[in-house]
C-alpha cells in the first residue's frame, strides 16, 4: 500500500497570474492550500480552473508571481481527460514507476536507489479495481476504466501534493463512486489534494469542516466594486472554509453554481 505522505512544505499562491500569450486569466491570486486538508476549486466554464492545475503541476510558467511549495517536487496531475500510453494497464503503470525512479536518481532523492516497487504496483490495481484488466491495452478499457487508470498511475507516483481536474466528470454513478472512495482513502492516509470539481454534491461528500474553497468567477465592469477614491476592482476569487461557502456565499454567481445553474 502507499505509504503514508506528509510534506514538509505547503504550496501556495502568491501574486499568481496566468494566461495564454498577453492574455491574462488568473488575475494576482493570493492563496496557501492547507496542508492538512483538501483544498477545492470551483468556478464557471472559462475561469481558468484546469489553467490554475497545470500551472501548479509546472507545465505553464506564470505571467507574475510564483507557486511556492513545489520547488523540490512538482505534483501529480490527474487531466480531465486521461494521457494514457498505448500500452497495457500494467505497462503504463510500470512505465510511470520507472519515470518516477529515474527522476529521483536523477534528483538524488532519498529513493533513488530502490527497485520498482511491483508489490505496490499490485496493490494500486487491486484498489482501483483493475488486476484483472492489468494486461489489457489502456486504450480498449472504458472511459470509467481510463479515469481508474490516470487515479491509479498517481498512486504510484507517491507525490506530495495530488492535483485531480474534474476527475468524475462524465461517468457513470457507479464509476463515480469508485473514484470518490479512492480519493476518501488516500484523504485517510495523508495525501494532500487540490480538486477542481463542478459537481457541489461531491464537494460536499469530500469535504470536512475545515477544508478550503477557491472560487473563480467572472466580473463584468458594471458588477465591479468601487474604492473610496472611486478606483474600480474586478475581484475573480473568493476563497474561503467549503462549510462558509455553503452557508454564506461570498457573490451571486457562486450562489448560482451552488444551485447548479452557475
Amino acid at each position: 500500500m502507499p505509504e503514508d505522505i506528509m510534506a514538509e512544505e505547503t504550496l501556495e499562491l502568491r501574486e499568481l497570474s496566468v494566461g495564454y500569450g498577453k492574455k491574462t486569466v488568473l488575475h494576482r491570486l493570493n492563496m496557501v492550500f492547507a496542508r492538512d486538508n483538501i483544498s477545492f476549486v470551483a468556478g464557471a466554464n472559462g475561469v481558468g480552473k484546469s489553467l490554475l492545475l497545470k500551472t501548479l503541476a509546472g507545465f505553464i510558467v506564470p505571467q507574475h508571481g510564483a507557486v511556492i511549495g513545489i520547488q523540490q517536487q512538482l505534483p501529480a496531475l490527474m487531466h480531465q481527460k486521461p494521457i494514457l500510453l498505448n500500452r497495457s494497464v500494467l505497462e503504463n503503470l510500470r512505465f510511470i514507476a520507472l519515470a518516477e525512479k529515474n527522476n529521483a536518481e536523477k534528483n538524488n532523492a532519498k529513493i533513488a536507489n530502490r527497485k520498482i516497487d511491483n508489490e505496490l504496483i499490485d496493490d494500486v490495481l487491486m484498489q482501483a479495481g483493475l488486476f484483472e484488466a492489468r494486461q489489457k491495452n489502456a486504450y480498449s478499457l472504458s472511459v470509467g476504466q481510463q479515469k481508474l487508470l490516470s487515479f491509479a498511475s498517481m498512486m504510484v507516483m507517491r507525490r506530495d501534493y495530488w492535483l485531480l481536474d474534474e476527475p468524475t466528470a462524465s461517468l457513470a454513478p457507479d464509476m463515480k463512486n469508485r473514484i470518490e472512495q479512492l480519493i476518501i482513502k488516500a484523504r485517510q492516509r495523508g495525501q494532500k489534494m487540490v480538486i477542481v470539481s463542478h459537481d457541489m454534491a461531491q464537494i460536499k461528500l469530500l469535504a470536512k469542516d475545515k477544508d478550503d474553497i477557491l472560487f473563480l468567477f467572472h466580473c463584468d465592469v458594471h458588477q465591479d466594486m468601487v474604492t473610496a477614491d472611486g478606483v474600480a476592482m474586478q475581484p475573480m476569487q473568493a476563497m474561503m472554509q467549503v462549510s462558509d461557502f455553503f452557508k454564506r456565499p461570498p457573490n451571486a454567481q457562486a450562489q448560482q453554481f451552488i444551485n447548479g445553474k452557475g
